[in-house]
């Protein structure tokens, strides 16, 4: 088996999700799972982090997998080989192996055969594998918050909106190579459930700031929903940050609102 061949046969990767490329992008599978193309996606997890993509502490890419080598064994036994394995032409079999500089673990290995083919520089990630992995990420739909809460308003009052969403961030395995996500929120699309809408960029305010509110008209109940619009930035091998070129859209589910008409109630006198 080829180094070139081998290298693409790949194990998870650390961090919050791991998710594996093997073979060319294909159709997004928002499931998860694997598919024919090669690709799985293993667990998720949100980490927030408010901060922005910080700058590259090594933009030449020095922290590139590590690669090792030694004789293949056919037959071993603990550290003892007792046959080693031998190539078509008579010479040794060549075992490698590439590890994540951080962690230790092993990104990908195979084996091959002295002249078979030269060591290869790590495979180019192309712009549109990143955007295939940022698509079969696991995204959850953003949170929708309606003040006053507890699913009541009142009729021509400033009902207020906001999704508390924080930046998540990913890191996938693609070719072999470690690729960080920063994955934030470009657009939310506010559906009113009164017929009327909104797109914003940016995510509205809990009381007492009022950043983005809604006058329902008339009594009656509605079904407010908020669909959010990812995109991401990536780095490759902790190299510099570079912008996803795409985004994912994931509609929210619509929640139940109902709006009242207030009555005045004498609830005493003053002295």
């Amino acid at each position: 088996m080829s180094r070139t061949l081998a290298r693409l046969g790949l194990v998870a990767a650390t961090g919050s999700l791991s998710l594996v490329i093997a073979t060319a992008p294909a159709t997004a599978d928002v499931d998860g799972g694997t598919d024919n193309s090669g690709i799985t996606i293993g667990a998720s997890e949100e980490i927030p982090d408010d901060s922005a993509p910080p700058e590259s502490d090594n933009t030449t890419g020095a922290t590139a997998p590590i690669y090792h080598e030694y004789n293949a064994c056919a037959l071993e036994s603990a550290a003892l080989c007792y046959e080693p394995a031998v190539c078509p032409d008579g010479q040794n079999e060549v075992a490698f192996w590439y590890t994540d500089p951080e962690t230790g673990n092993i990104l990908s290995e195979g084996t091959y055969c002295p002249g078979e083919d030269e060591a290869a520089e790590p495979a180019t990630i192309t712009l549109g594998m990143v955007l295939e992995a940022f698509r079969r990420i696991p995204l959850h739909a953003a949170e929708l918050a309606i003040e006053p809460p507890d699913g009541r308003t009142l009729v021509n009052f400033e009902t207020n909106f906001y999704s508390p969403a924080a930046p998540l961030e990913r890191t996938v395995v693609i070719l072999g190579q470690r690729v960080d996500l920063h994955i934030t929120i470009a657009t939310y699309h506010w559906d009113f459930g009164d017929g009327t809408t909104r797109d914003t960029t940016t995510a509205g305010a809990p009381y007492p700031a009022l950043a983005l509110t809604h006058n329902y008209r008339h009594t009656g109940r509605y079904h407010p929903r908020l669909d959010a619009t990812y995109t991401a930035d990536y780095r490759v091998n902790g190299g510099p940050w570079q912008p996803v070129d795409g985004t994912v859209t994931i509609s929210g589910a619509p929640t139940t609102l109902t709006a009242v008409e207030a009555h005045p109630t004498l609830v005493g006198y003053g002295d």
